[in-house]
């Protein structure tokens, strides 16, 4: 499986502004997120994820999925073996569309897989960048429905 193609299929759904891939050591094994999140931000937001994590397993155990609702975004973390990926979207982002394209992504990542990822250089945008003026992206299919 191609790992490259599902972390860009990530990125093409509508409203998805970018993801990141933090290992539970906190090392940062993928970095796709806008150039205004830089690397030292996310260092040292892997130490407050293990704590929400491990505050989150004392109140629900195996609770894999944390969404954090913010005012003009949402994060979505979401925990694999030894990684946690972070999704960041806008407030228009569909949720199930994210969900279901990171559980094929979940499913096929694992220590092997982690250790060949190669980081593409990040384009520099700033955060209140929206897709105004920009083409319509195609609509994108699967079995058959759109999402």
């Amino acid at each position: 499986m191609n790992i490259a193609k599902l972390i860009d299929n990530i990125l093409e759904l509508p409203g998805i502004e970018g993801l990141c891939l933090i290992g539970e050591d906190g090392r940062l094994y993928l970095n796709r997120l806008p150039a205004y999140l830089d690397d030292e931000l996310l260092a040292s937001a892997s130490i407050t994820l293990a704590a929400l994590y491990g505050e989150a397993d004392s109140v629900l155990p195996g609770g894999d999925d944390i969404l954090l609702r913010y005012e003009e975004h949402w994060l979505m973390l979401r925990r694999g073996p030894g990684f946690v990926l972070v999704l960041l979207a806008r407030h228009d982002a569909s949720q199930a569309s994210a969900r279901m394209v990171t559980n094929i992504a979940l499913r096929h990542l694992d220590a092997a897989t982690l250790a060949t990822l190669e980081d593409a250089p990040r384009a520099a945008t700033a955060p209140s960048t929206a897709a105004a003026g920009a083409a319509p992206r195609p609509q994108r299919m699967y079995r058959g429905q759109a999402y």
